[in-house]
């Protein structure tokens, strides 16, 4: 199946559309996507109110998933615990952001941060794909963009460690045959499924990233403005992010040029975290994907993460992740 097969393939009415357009017709109202579910629609309509869950929606081993956003069918307002791209390549699509409505062109590339209300709805010649991307792993399978300095990764940062900040995202790249092909090619790799297909996605998704950085930087817009506080906030969590081994609070403080009380202060402000709770979290963070993915032994991992106690560590890690290291580690393997 080759790039048009994978669009035309796309344009075709799916059942769920071809039902949303039967009830169109008879009663003039676009109907609920739950509405429409012949199971399960209350829970779910709960889950969207409260904000869908990653376990919910996207399989345990998977950390970007995409999908058709479906058409004649209204996908009523909700939050989830993933970023999400919403990507339009023909037609157009009305998203609600923070009560902010958009109609979004060819072209359009919208991120949507974890925790954010918002609210899409495509039109019948539209087509549309949404990149769900686990927030847990995000900094683990992109951590290379995390350590760039570019706005892209402060925004990212951002929206990871300190949710008061939050705020959607949008490229308007207009017409660009990479970023289309580019797409398509990662949705007709996930529909294969054939052998390293979720890498091979991971991996153009980096690449689509350094491509809207590279080429369309200057058509960002955000929901909200992001404030010069946000932005030096990023930087310094993003600084975090690279330097947690060995970080203090004055060593940092003077990298930044701030008054240690006052970066103290901010970071607080900012994250919801001290600088200690801060620096801890991607010490154990980086402590999982090193259990997970690694056979180095616990001091091992104890000294490259920053930690001299391996005992501090495990109670640490217990309260974080609720079991102690080596269960951790038998669970991932």
């Amino acid at each position: 199946m080759d790039m048009e097969d994978t669009l035309q393939k796309l344009r075709e009415l799916e059942p769920l559309e071809l039902a949303g357009r039967l009830v169109l017709a008879r009663t003039g109202q676009i109907p609920d996507f739950f509405a429409l579910m012949e199971t399960g629609a209350a829970n779910v309509t709960v889950y969207a109110d409260k904000g869908l869950s990653e376990a919910l929606f996207m399989p345990e081993d998977v950390n970007v998933e995409l999908e058709h956003l479906l058409r004649y069918v209204d996908i009523i307002p909700h939050r989830h615990d993933f970023f999400e791209l919403v990507c339009v390549l023909e037609g157009t699509c009305r998203h609600t952001v923070a009560e902010q409505t958009a109609a979004l062109a060819p072209g359009d590339i919208t991120i949507v941060p974890p925790g954010l209300a918002h609210h899409l709805r495509a039109a019948p010649d539209c087509v549309c794909l949404t990149i769900k991307v686990r927030t847990s792993t995000f900094d683990q399978a992109f951590s290379a963009l995390l350590q760039e300095q570019s706005l892209l990764s402060v925004y990212f940062t951002q929206n990871l460690y300190a949710p008061q900040s939050r705020t959607a995202l949008t490229f308007h790249c207009g017409p660009d045959a990479f970023i289309s092909e580019h797409l398509l090619y990662m949705y007709r790799q996930q529909q294969e499924r054939r052998a390293y297909c979720g890498s091979i996605i991971e991996g153009l998704m980096s690449v689509l990233f350094s491509h809207l950085l590279q080429n369309h930087q200057e058509s960002l817009e955000f929901s909200r403005g992001m404030t010069q506080f946000d932005r030096r906030m990023g930087e310094v969590i993003g600084y975090l992010g690279s330097h947690y081994p060995t970080a203090t609070l004055a060593g940092t403080a003077r990298s930044f040029y701030m008054n240690p009380s006052y970066l103290s202060a901010s970071l607080r402000r900012a994250t919801g975290q001290t600088f200690s709770e801060l620096v801890r979290t991607f010490r154990l963070r980086r402590a999982a994907e090193l259990l997970a993915h690694s056979r180095l032994k616990l001091e091992e991992i104890c000294e490259q993460i920053g930690y001299q106690d391996t005992t501090q560590f495990i109670r640490y890690f217990k309260a974080a992740y609720g079991v102690t290291p080596h269960v951790y580690r038998k669970q991932k393997h």
